[in-house]
């Protein structure tokens, strides 16, 4: 087809003429988004009507661009059933799919709905329902825009938003020549593919840099054709949470050979919208360590992402879509349910891991500097915890990096003081005396550096070793300069905002520092009134009570201490099994002397002398607590959801997660937890004898465990079975022979965690920690009753849909 020559043909409007030669020359020189610019402005000009030589000159040029033609509506399409599997359409039909995808913003879905019907080449409207609360297909009905164009691809029991699978859903769905992925919070002027003109071998797309104010969420909206779609394999699938999501799906269209042409900014609107949605999974309530912060942080998250599109292998047509079980098919909604167990492509945890270390590393570098990629993982996780993001400078990073003090000493602020080369020893020794003898608040470290080793020292042994000496080269950097000031006035200005505080002492600044506070200067805070736990019994017993304690801590502002003995219930250690920055002591004794000294002390272990079990715990009094229990402590705090929020925050150890990680585990398995152990005459093992037990709760023991026997679970697991919902169960008892016994009657349906141990050793309470994790991810509970091991399973858990409980329900 030969291009159009306005030169042949002069256009009476000079400044029309000069636009369409300019036109046709991005044409000949295959430049199709500068040929759609220029389009725009003739269409813009008003001066382009129907039927005129400049209407027939843009339409040549269209036609040579590849543009479909858009003047009459495309034929409807016909009624068609997806099939029991999920598939991929290799075909598409005449006209435009605008494929959209909600979980729980109908409401917006509502109002651009309606703008997207308005087209007459839209043959159909593919809306996604991921999961939402109240089902989306009821809500259109009822607003009436119901109709043989808009069908609903319902997806079932999906817990949180993952958005590559759900538009990848819709792609795969849609029957369309061209896709048009749209929000549930953009709408289409009337005019969109007028102004929007597709050229093949070209996508349209939404860019946030161009975006007027306000508009910047129409980043994530294109329009192409699918086949070009398809050919990428639409959106990257190892990506399932917020952000690169549409960086990584540009940069593929790119590479595949698709030219990008900016979306027409008055084409398309976003609904203004808070982005709780879109930021969903990032949590809620304060941030206290950067770790928090970062969870919620825009920048991060999207680097998380970038960091496993790098390191995955390449998403493209070659990948496999998540796999669906078509549950309801017709014309108007589809239901589905996603194979989670039978995943292609997983991101394994550890990739993970690296992916939010990494991006926390580039984020941190932005307060402080290059330092930070210098930091060891385990140090820069700690800084992590310790601190806040605005609280983190240089200098941090490079006590981290040195792995000296003062990072051992864990303190979100740090007072550095740097004596002159001559100050003379025993000046300072005086001057650590000074700092030693006044009331540090907890979170503050005091280090020394400069000056002579034998004054450093000095300084250090004079604060009994509350200071720190600095023995290497460090930079300043995030650290506020403070004049020389009596100490209190030191310590009381370091422990503002930020990182810490500096300041350079030469030997007549010793009168001033050593100097007492000036009249009416604040206090200086003091450490705060802890909650020491000594936990108790086993692994679940020790668990409630901690999680209880903590509940309790965090609402009365007290420190949390975790008292964690190693003994024949429980031989381990905490850290065996988390990964935790809590302070945890194994020995009374190894508690500060004045918290050991002046605490108040509840002992809720009924058998012991002057135990109180359920004494009612007070907080209200200015002194330190420990409580030795097995059990929830009574205080108003103390209820199930806060107990459980620091049992679920726990980052449980590698270890354990590998087991955990060993276990493929179906979606909808029954989850079973059979205690037979400790029943009458199997009660020999030290602990379960009844010396740890009073006579009442020992008879109570031997009664659930009777009511605990396999055969009652094997039982009500066949009903469930024989319901069909459920096809696997996994197993944690405490008898290898129940292992026995259900591999016998459940074959290759059965998932448990092998192992040689039923003891109560490091080892096996690894296993154990495992086995509740897996338990808890399990979608149907059947519980032992009185044992704390099923009720760690449900604390665990936050998405059981049903338990039950032997002797009771079943």
């Amino acid at each position: 087809m030969n291009l159009p020559d306005p030169a042949r043909a002069p256009l009476p409007d000079p400044g029309l003429s000069r636009l369409f030669d300019e036109a046709v020359q991005a044409v000949r020189l295959d430049q199709p988004a500068l040929a759609v610019q220029l389009l725009r402005r003739i269409g813009r000009s008003g001066k382009c009507m129907a039927g005129s030589q400049a209407a027939a000159l843009r339409a040549q040029l269209l036609q040579r661009l590849g543009v479909p033609d858009d003047m009459t509506p495309a034929p409807p399409l016909a009624p068609e059933a997806l099939g029991a599997m999920m598939p991929t359409r290799q075909t598409g039909g005449a006209g435009v799919s605008v494929v959209s995808c909600c979980m729980n913003r109908t409401e917006n879905l509502l109002k651009a709905l309606p703008t997207w019907l308005a087209l007459p080449q839209v043959t159909e409207v593919v809306i996604v329902d991921w999961n939402s609360t109240e089902p989306v297909a009821p809500a259109i009905t009822e607003a009436g825009l119901a109709g043989p164009r808009v069908r609903v691809l319902r997806v079932e029991d999906e817990p949180r938003w993952i958005l590559s699978l759900a538009f990848n859903i819709g792609f795969r769905a849609a029957r369309g020549e061209r896709i048009v992925k749209a929000d549930a919070d953009i709408t289409l002027k009337p005019d969109f593919l007028a102004r929007n003109p597709l050229p093949k071998g070209c996508f349209i797309a939404g860019d946030w840099r161009e975006a007027a104010p306000g508009q910047e969420h129409i980043n994530g909206f294109f329009y192409l054709r699918r086949a070009d779609l398809l050919a990428i394999g639409g959106f990257n699938e190892y990506i399932t949470t917020y952000g690169w999501d549409d960086d990584d799906i540009y940069a593929r269209m790119a590479g595949s050979g698709l030219r990008r042409i900016g979306v027409d900014g008055e084409s398309i609107y976003h609904i203004p919208h808070d982005d709780a949605q879109r930021m969903a999974g990032a949590g809620t309530g304060g941030a206290d360590h950067a770790w928090a912060e970062l969870k919620r942080d825009t920048a991060y998250r999207i680097r998380v992402n970038r960091w496993l599109a790098f390191v995955m292998p390449p998403w493209n047509a070659d990948r496999q879509f998540a796999p669906f079980d078509v549950l309801e098919d017709s014309p108007t909604l589809v239901r589905l349910r996603r194979r989670a167990h039978a995943m292609p492509h997983l991101v394994h945890e550890d990739i993970r891991t690296d992916a939010e270390h990494y991006a926390a590393l580039e984020r941190v570098s932005w307060v402080c500097g290059p330092l930070a990629y210098h930091m060891p993982r385990m140090r820069f996780n700690a800084l992590l915890q310790r601190k806040r993001l605005a609280e983190i400078g240089a200098f941090d990073a490079a006590v981290a990096a040195a792995g000296g003090p003062p990072l051992e000493r864990g303190r979100r602020h740090t007072l550095l003081v740097e004596l002159a080369p001559d100050f003379p020893v025993e000046r300072a020794r005086d001057l650590g005396a000074a700092f030693g003898h006044g009331a540090w608040p907890e979170d503050l470290a005091i280090c020394v550096n400069g000056g002579s080793k034998p004054a450093r020292e000095a300084f250090v042994d004079a604060t009994a070793c509350r200071a720190a000496s600095v023995e290497y080269w460090i930079p300043y950097d995030g650290l506020r300069r403070l004049e020389p000031a009596p100490t209190a006035e030191l310590v009381a200005a370091t422990c503002g905002n930020g990182s810490g505080a500096f300041v350079q002492l030469r030997s007549d600044h010793f009168d001033t520092v050593h100097a007492g506070p000036p009249p009416g200067a604040p206090a200086v805070q003091v450490r705060r009134r802890q909650l020491v736990i000594d936990t108790q019994h086993g692994l679940g017993n020790r668990l409630r009570a901690l999680g209880s304690a903590a509940a309790v801590a965090e609402a009365t502002g007290r420190e949390l201490v975790v008292l964690w003995t190693p003994d024949h219930h429980c031989d381990c250690r905490l850290a065996d099994l988390f990964e935790t920055t809590l302070p945890v002591v194994e020995h009374a004794d190894d508690l500060p002397g004045d918290v050991r000294d002046a605490l108040r002390r509840y002992n809720y272990m009924e058998i012991e002398p002057g135990a109180q079990k359920d004494e009612p715990v007070d907080t209200d009094r200015d002194e330190h607590i420990l409580v030795r229990s097995a059990f929830v402590l009574r205080h108003p705090a103390s209820h199930w959801e806060a107990e459980n929020r620091l049992l679920q925050a726990l980052r449980p150890s590698e270890a354990v997660r590998a087991l955990v990680d060993s276990v493929e585990l179906p979606q909808h398995s029954i989850g079973a937890h059979v205690r037979m152990e400790a029943g009458a005459g199997l009660d020999q093992n030290s602990w379960d004898s009844a010396e740890n037990w009073s006579a009442e709760s020992h008879a109570a023991i031997h009664h659930w465990r009777a009511k605990s026997h396999y055969s009652a679970f094997i039982r009500r697991i066949d009903a469930l079975l024989a319901e069909g919902r459920h096809q696997h169960l996994f197993l944690a008892t405490d008898l290898p022979e129940n292992y026995r016994v259900f591999q016998q009657v459940y074959g290759e349906r059965l998932r448990f965690l092998p192992r040689t141990l039923y003891d109560r050793s490091a080892a096996q309470i690894r296993y154990a920690l495992a086995d509740a994790l897996l338990l808890s991810r399990c979608t149907w509970l059947l519980g032992s009753t009185w044992s704390s091991f099923s009720e760690l399973a449900m604390r665990l858990a936050t998405g059981f849909e049903k338990v039950e409980m032997s002797g009771t329900d079943f």
